[in-house]
């Protein structure tokens, strides 16, 4: 698994927004207000390298292009990119484009990650959607050109690629660990039904002014066992008339109580030592006695006691669940331990971006993921 985990600690998600089939905004966006002078130096933003990762030089084309994507998928107004934020801005822009540099890197050597002809022709239509959408008018107004546009979609689908690969050796390994630890354990479905030992209204539990949860008094967790044993002893009777099932959510409703009860699937040892003990030894089709808890009264009626179809899908989960808070764990240990966040900065190359005129000129002609103009 070594392997793998190298993998892992270098794989980094980004979120990608896919502009294939993407259609112009209709409102104010022509030909005619896209085109005009350029708002940078061209050359400058294409030439102007802000820090080397690798062998890929970033440069201010870069942080143009990541802003416009932020901008896009966030909708943000212009009034929010000012020079109180302009530096976090940057920074999490440069960070992003660390990433994603780093990965594609590595993605290029690792065994197994390689863009297919049709991978390749799916994201250069992505980028042709792109420049589309925004009119390469617009984009070169910011120094962005064609390359700069296939060259970022070219670096998310292997980073994509990456990431996929990463997950799913993971997830076998969690996989065959979970089938090893859970081979003898029996997985259950049942239905239980609670009456709760705090107040609910309207199906809501009730708080405080301290926003704490208001217990119910004495004399009232009496009464709901006495409703607790009346309705067992219901369920019992319409078992007794042929309903294996006791009819135990119609009674949840009839008590009032639905909102504190429902279809529940485990397996001994999840629980507190009461309901544990409760699930062991109850039987398909059985329904309990009423188990004193901490949350208040229940009873349960045993669906099935070896629900393999559910034991199957549970472990399945569980193994992609795992996949992904270890990734997601390892990423964010990469970051401290890389050293990309130690490379020298260029920071002349960042002075005098126009981030505020960028999302400005994008407001005005209402590029956003809402396809409106903000």
């Amino acid at each position: 698994m070594k392997k793998k985990v190298v993998v892992l600690m270098l794989a980094v998600l980004m979120a990608v927004s896919s502009f294939t089939g993407c259609q112009k905004p209709q409102n104010n966006t022509t030909s005619e207000n896209t085109a005009g002078t350029s708002v940078v130096d061209v050359e400058d933003a294409k030439s102007a390298v802000v820090m080397t990762i690798e062998t890929y030089d970033v440069t201010q084309q870069d942080i143009y292009l990541y802003a416009l994507q932020y901008f896009f998928n966030n909708g943000t107004v212009a009034a929010a990119v000012n020079d109180d934020n302009l530096d976090t801005l940057v920074n999490a822009l440069m960070d992003e484009i660390k990433l994603e540099v780093v990965q594609q890197e590595l993605a290029k050597v690792t065994d197994g990650i390689e863009l297919s002809d049709d991978e390749v022709q799916s994201y250069k239509d992505t980028a042709n959607s792109f420049i589309n959408f925004f009119g390469e008018d617009f984009l070169n107004k910011y120094g962005i050109d064609r390359a700069a546009v296939e060259t970022l979609f070219e670096r998310e689908a292997l980073v994509n690629k990456l990431k996929d690969k990463a997950i799913a050796d993971a997830e076998a390994d969690y996989l065959e660990q979970y089938n090893k630890q859970f081979k003898d354990t029996d997985f259950f479905s049942a239905y239980y039904v609670l009456f709760p030992s705090i107040k609910y209204e309207n199906g809501e539990a009730v708080k405080d002014n301290d926003g704490n949860y208001v217990s119910l008094s004495s004399d009232e967790m009496e009464e709901i066992k006495k409703k607790a044993e009346e309705l067992r002893e219901e369920a019992l009777a319409k078992q007794e008339d042929g309903d294996p099932t006791g009819g135990m959510e119609a009674l949840a409703a009839k008590y009032g109580v639905s909102s504190s009860s429902g279809n529940e699937y485990g397996y001994v040892g999840r629980y507190s030592k009461e309901i544990d003990d409760v699930v062991a030894a109850l039987e398909d089709d059985e329904i309990s006695e009423i188990v004193e808890t901490e949350a208040g009264y229940m009873i349960i009626h045993m669906n099935k006691k070896k629900d393999d179809d559910f034991k199957s899908y549970s472990i399945q989960s569980m193994a992609s669940q795992s996949a992904q808070n270890m990734f997601t764990n390892l990423q964010t240990n990469w970051l401290s331990g890389s050293g990309v966040q130690n490379l020298p900065v260029n920071q002349d190359a960042l002075t005098g971006l126009k981030l505020h005129e960028l999302c400005e000129d994008m407001n005005k002609h209402g590029y956003s993921v809402n396809g409106g103009s903000n």
